[in-house]
């Protein structure tokens, strides 16, 4: 009797830890997942601000701003949007769990990484 409650035991936790360890495999796979989806999001944002700045850009030449007045403000977006990426990469690495390590640390290599996944499937 002992012994078929043994084996009852034995089985419930090879149970639970096989469960464990098959979910934590679809976390990381749906963490995956969820963090290519950010990176085409912040991708598309970038797009879409570069896009409005050359639009600002043309639209104050046509209402004939002084050139020096266009490129300082140019400065200014240059370096906001260089804060931007900055910032929301390093925001979104700061989201990942202590034992999942980002396969990039910056825009640029953000860039990269999309750019191998996108290749690869």
């Amino acid at each position: 009797m002992i012994l078929y409650f043994l084996f009852f035991l034995l089985g419930v936790t090879f149970t639970k830890a096989f469960y464990f360890i098959l979910n934590f495999g679809y976390s990381i796979n749906l963490m995956k997942r969820a963090e290519l989806a950010s990176l085409l999001m912040l991708v598309e944002a970038a797009e879409d601000v570069s896009f409005t700045k050359e639009m600002k850009y043309l639209s104050m030449k046509d209402a004939e701003f002084p050139e020096n007045k266009i490129t300082a403000i140019q400065s200014i977006d240059d370096k906001t949007i260089e804060n931007w990426k900055r910032s929301t990469i390093q925001s979104l690495i700061n989201l990942y769990p202590n034992f999942y390590e980002a396969k990039y640390h910056d825009w640029k290599s953000a860039l990269e990484h999309l750019d191998k996944v996108w290749k690869k499937s």
